[in-house]
């Protein structure tokens, strides 16, 4: 069972990591990634060179600090894909700092330990102090790194809004906030059961547990961190200043750079001027970076002067004009033979789900109530 573990793990690592690097364009939390399923790839790696030349004792060392960089690489993978940023701060190498204490416990370890050399085959009853103390360092990097993971994906969940006039898999990170805390969970039942039942455990039986658990988690992040897309995230949250134009001096924008009511009002009607003529809204997956583009506005100045003139995020202010669209043509004798989602689908919607919701949201009933009632209108 566990020779199947190792040679599916190793495959499916390699595999992964340079189907991540064939990714165009490759960003930075795809980079981080493939490094990631590469060193993930040791794990398996080592465990098959253990197996081959049949080497005894845990290899404690190789073990351990391997398994301590996935909470690590967990953390700056949360981080860079929840970011825009196109170059790595390498001050985020900071995060990598329990994996340099375990190198320097295992170094002591060797210098200062009874074996008296650089042998890897150390037993449990030879190594009590270094694994110890590497315990209770795995379980302050498993809860601090994984609550920190946590932080960044929530973080960036309650800025979705902000930035996107849809909901996806791709945009909304379920998945990887379930591997956070699944990864969180599953670890800390390991480590509890090992330390319970220490004695009774079958050595084999225990890597087959560990190691499984361990494929599973790599397994979720290959086939989903492929299919990710770098998202879009503003650090700095919108101040709601409840703006009105005609009241507003203009200090209202000074923190943002808009310091002219003029620049406010051009880039309002630049907006909805764009929005009128050129009907991006019907793009079902339309972003504040695509409508920035489209528009010259920068995209930070769009949310804030959608949050400040109008009082709503980007994503109420284009499925608005979805919702509209959708009104006319509901009650239209040209698309009376469509469907009310074949509907949706044309005014750029890209979910029934999120079109029923906001559709009754916006007008205070269904679409099919809606049709029912204005239909026979003259």
């Amino acid at each position: 069972m566990l020779m199947a573990i190792v040679y599916i793990g190793m495959a499916q690592c390699l595999f992964s990591a340079l189907l991540v690097f064939s990714k165009r364009p490759l960003n930075i939390a795809d980079k981080i990634l493939e490094f990631w399923l590469l060193v993930s790839s040791f794990l398996f790696i080592y465990l098959f060179i253990k197996k081959i030349y049949n080497i005894e004792g845990y290899v404690w060392p190789i073990s351990l600090g391997l398994i301590i960089v996935f909470p690590e690489f967990l953390v700056l993978y949360s981080k860079y894909i929840t970011t825009e940023q196109q170059k790595f701060n390498k001050r985020d190498l900071l995060y990598f700092i329990p994996f340099y204490i375990v190198l320097c416990i295992i170094f002591l370890y060797y210098i200062i330990g009874p074996a008296g050399s650089f042998s890897y085959n150390m037993e449990y009853n030879y190594a009590i102090w270094p694994l110890t103390t590497l315990e209770y360092l795995f379980y302050i990097t498993l809860w601090s790194y994984s609550f920190v993971a946590i932080y960044y994906v929530i973080r960036y969940k309650k800025q979705i809004n902000q930035s996107y006039s849809f909901d996806s898999h791709k945009i909304n990170l379920s998945w990887l906030l379930i591997v956070i805390i699944g990864y969180f969970i599953t670890y800390n039942l390991l480590m509890l059961i090992i330390k319970t039942y220490f004695e009774k455990l079958d050595y084999e039986e225990l890597l087959v547990f560990i190691n499984g658990a361990q494929l599973i988690f790599i397994y979720l992040l290959s086939y989903f961190g492929f299919l990710q897309q770098q998202l879009i995230s503003d650090k700095k949250s919108v101040v709601l200043s409840k703006f009105v134009i005609k009241e507003a001096d203009s200090n209202t924008y000074q923190k943002s750079g808009l310091k002219e009511i003029t620049k406010v009002e051009e880039n309002l009607k630049k907006l909805i001027n764009c929005m009128n003529t050129f009907e991006p809204w019907k793009d079902n997956e339309l972003s504040v970076t695509k409508l920035s583009e489209l528009t010259g506005i920068p995209k930070h100045y769009i949310t804030q002067i959608l949050n400040d003139n109008l009082q709503k995020n980007f994503y109420t202010f284009i499925n608005e004009y979805r919702t509209e669209y959708v009104k006319k043509l509901i009650i239209s004798p040209k698309y009376s033979h469509w469907s009310i989602v074949s509907i949706a689908y044309e005014s750029g919607f890209n979910s029934k789900a999120a079109f029923n919701n906001f559709f009754k949201k916006y007008t205070g009933m269904t679409p099919s109530q809606y049709k029912e009632l204005n239909s026979n209108k003259p």
